[in-house]
């Protein structure tokens, strides 16, 4: 049998565990909705666009050119002229502050969420 406790003392447990579950796995960034992705190259902004849009965007870069897709809400390295391509195989990106690097070129490739009411978010 339970004594007073023992009731309180798994009732604590509980609480400790929800609490644990929430920190760890409530979704992030859910008021933050992307909205822009940002591309640099050279380190200087090449062109800011609107996730709303699908478009390809073509750069001239140091090794060749390069193709930057935006389609539903998602963006990718769909062409690059470096060697290696890891820019291209790492595919779509969709979340706020996700980015795509491609190294030879110099190019970034960062998605940004709109303006809300908080000054930043800690992960």
């Amino acid at each position: 049998m339970l004594t007073k406790g023992d009731k309180i003392f798994f009732i604590f447990l509980l609480l400790i565990a929800g609490s644990l579950f929430y920190a760890f796995y409530k979704p992030k960034n859910n008021f933050i909705k992307p909205k822009y992705i940002r591309i640099e190259k050279d380190g200087i902004l090449y062109c800011r666009r609107s996730l709303a849009n699908n478009k390809l965007i073509r750069l001239k870069t140091r090794v060749g050119e390069m193709i930057v897709q935006i389609k539903d809400n998602k963006v990718r390295i769909l062409k690059s002229s470096c060697k290696n391509k890891l820019c291209v195989e790492q595919g779509w990106i969709s979340r706020v502050g996700e980015k795509v690097i491609c190294v030879p070129s110099k190019v970034v490739v960062i998605i940004e969420g709109e303006n809300s009411d908080f000054d930043a978010v800690s992960k």
